[in-house]
């Protein structure tokens, strides 16, 4: 995470901190606004990349995992170039989850529950895009998750093994 408080924190000091943690991936998860008409999903790659990638294939299965779970109109896969897909050294997959200002979207970014399929819509996609395999299947029942809402927002979340 390139925060972990409610902070601004600029485009550069974000991708020069993968780029020193060595990241293997950057997922930059955004919502969108323009003038309240616009409406929907849709994601980024840089736009020097061919559709044929490696890049564009991570890309295409974290659309359809995300596109799967949000309920929003399918904007589309594109191509730009934003800072964060260019100055990134790792593969990055920039994503735009609704507009805040389209009154349907809006009514859904309220959501906890809509946040989090959306956000399990994403972890779907890593899993799938990088082979990845749960360490434990029985994670759920073996661990004590805690959440902390203020103001509908997580601003902490804890994980402890349980004790039996």
């Amino acid at each position: 995470m390139s925060r972990t408080a409610d902070i601004t924190r600029s485009l550069k000091e974000r991708t020069d901190d993968a780029n020193a943690w060595g990241a293997d991936y950057f997922l930059s998860i955004h919502v969108n606004a323009f003038n309240g008409s616009a409406h929907g999903y849709e994601d980024y790659i840089h736009n020097s990349l061919s559709d044929s990638s490696r890049r564009a294939l991570i890309r295409d299965i974290m659309h359809e995992e995300i596109v799967k779970v949000n309920n929003l109109h399918n904007r589309g896969k594109k191509k730009a170039n934003f800072h964060v897909l260019r100055e990134t050294r790792m593969p990055a997959l920039l994503t735009e989850n609704g507009f805040i200002d389209h009154a349907s979207d809006a009514q859904k970014l309220r959501d906890p529950n809509w946040r989090q399929a959306v956000a399990q819509g994403h972890v779907n996609g890593l899993a799938r895009a990088f082979n990845l395999k749960r360490k434990s299947t029985n994670l759920k029942s073996n661990m004590a998750i805690k959440r902390v809402i203020v103001d509908g927002m997580q601003v902490r979340l804890t994980q402890k093994k349980r004790m039996c």
